[in-house]
């Protein structure tokens, strides 16, 4: 779901709402449609972006399928001059170079940081080379893991970037793990970090998966969604506009126009949120 509308969502809360002036005020509709290219902050462009890479760590056998999966990748963007440097941790399912990453990793360049992008430990390449368990979802085990990596990224830079600091940012379930990381390094003092950013953590795990449940229980169909009838049921609302507007070209300013011509109803946004959410999850864990 959209960053930077989540964000708004998050900050819609009772007792802040006096004075908040996003343009779109459902916060349902506002997570599905994202941010207008008008409202959208000016990142800079032609920002250098490294892949690079370090060995997969030893633990159990992996599954022959992974065969490719021979090395952890993470991303770096390397200011010219001496620098703090800021690890950004994906949330979950994601990989260190998908589009929320690239936003906070230019973000974050722009104002003058060394930037190193890690996936998530939910993320298949990193459960298969940075994991020793390979098994996801306990948060000791996961900070361990993510705290080992960053270690050993801290002694691959050494002699290629000059660092002034060392930050930690992470948003939604990275979030979750930047608190935990924080406190961990806060006794260990291996990494020594200055500031750390939480982006929307996750207080409750469970809880957050259960509110997810509910959304899709209260899209159309209600507790006993059938999942094919519901995509049907959006699709088909999507490519009947698409249709009568001669095929108009497929990105979020088409969203803007469709919403605003017909209007979706509560549940259906629910449902688009949970489905979406739902889908990625198990395509993390299957791919």
């Amino acid at each position: 779901m959209p960053f930077v509308a989540w964000l708004a969502f998050t900050a819609a809360v009772p007792g802040s709402a006096r004075g908040y002036d996003y343009p779109i005020e459902d916060p349902y509709l506002a997570t599905v449609l994202g941010t207008r290219a008008a409202d959208r902050a000016v990142v800079p462009g032609g920002v250098p972006f490294e892949r690079r890479e370090l060995p997969r760590v030893a633990g159990p056998r992996v599954p022959a399928v992974f065969w490719q999966q021979d090395a952890i990748e993470y991303g770096l963007s390397a200011q010219a001059h001496r620098a703090p440097l800021i690890f950004v941790i994906a949330g979950t399912g994601a990989r260190y170079d998908e589009a929320k990453m690239s936003g906070l990793g230019q973000a974050f360049y722009g104002a003058g940081f060394h930037v190193v992008s890690i996936s998530s430990p939910t993320h298949p390449d990193f459960l298969v080379t940075a994991m020793g368990s390979h098994v996801p979802g306990y948060m000791p085990v996961d900070v361990s893991d993510l705290y080992a990596l960053m270690q050993r990224i801290r002694a691959d830079l050494e002699g290629r970037i000059d660092v002034a600091a060392v930050d930690l940012i992470g948003y939604s379930l990275g979030a979750t793990e930047a608190a935990f990381l924080a406190e961990r390094d806060a006794r260990e003092r291996r990494l020594g970090f200055e500031k750390v950013l939480l982006i929307d953590p996750a207080v409750s795990v469970y809880a957050s998966v259960r509110r997810l449940d509910a959304l899709l229980a209260s899209s159309p169909g209600g507790p006993e969604t059938d999942l094919d009838a519901l995509l049907t049921h959006l699709f088909a609302s999507v490519s009947s506009y698409v249709q009568s507007r001669g095929r108009p070209p497929l990105d979020s300013e088409m969203l803007y126009h469709f919403a605003g011509e017909r209007p979706p109803t509560g549940a259906e946004l629910r449902g688009a949120i949970a489905l979406v959410f739902l889908v990625g999850f198990l395509l993390a864990l299957l791919l």
